[in-house]
């Protein structure tokens, strides 16, 4: 695993980690000493200096590595390699001066959950990757609808992932892989 910008050859389907596999709501939510539900419930612009609180008071390395899974994370990753669907993960690091100790708790998480074998980007700018170098249109699962968004605008094809609607985005995967 590197810390990397460099394009995939073929058409790649893309997880995002945080929101996807890493429940990073959770993990806000107990540093701060709410549940993962009275977190949830709280407007953007709360939520937002909430995780302002992670960046100036946790060690971000381990705030990241510790991280539990997502619900239904899991089951994504067992169905995809049942399935043989290739994959890698996307994830956009925190920016200066905190970046290198998220990537190196985010690199932390992947080994420490199995899924070290797994290709794994870096980048502040996901729609980079919407195209691979044969000119094929990958994939993006990810919860954020913004990211979605611009990867879409950029010839990729996005799937906006709730983990709360895990048989949604499947079936948005088999269609695109000609499943069903």
């Amino acid at each position: 695993m590197k810390f990397s910008e460099i394009l995939p050859q073929r058409k790649t389907l893309f997880i995002d980690l945080d929101g996807v596999l890493v429940y990073l709501d959770e993990a806000i939510a107990n540093f701060n000493h709410f549940s993962s539900a009275e977190y949830e419930a709280k407007s953007w612009d709360e939520r937002e200096k909430y995780f302002e609180n992670v960046r100036y008071h946790a060690n971000i390395q381990e705030f990241f590595a510790d991280a539990n899974w997502q619900p239904n994370g899991k089951r994504l990753i067992r169905w995809l390699k049942e399935n043989q669907i290739d994959f890698s993960i996307l994830t956009k690091p925190m920016r200066k001066p905190w970046m290198f100790d998220c990537v190196r708790g985010k690199e932390d998480w992947v080994k420490r959950n199995g899924l070290d074998g797994i290709p794994l980007y870096f980048s502040r700018h996901k729609e980079k990757y919407a195209i691979a170098v044969d000119g094929e249109s990958n994939i993006l699962v990810d919860d954020w609808d913004k990211n979605i968004s611009v990867w879409c605008k950029k010839g990729g094809t996005g799937i906006l992932y709730d983990y709360r609607n895990f048989d949604k985005a499947l079936q948005e995967i088999k269609y695109l892989y000609a499943m069903d």
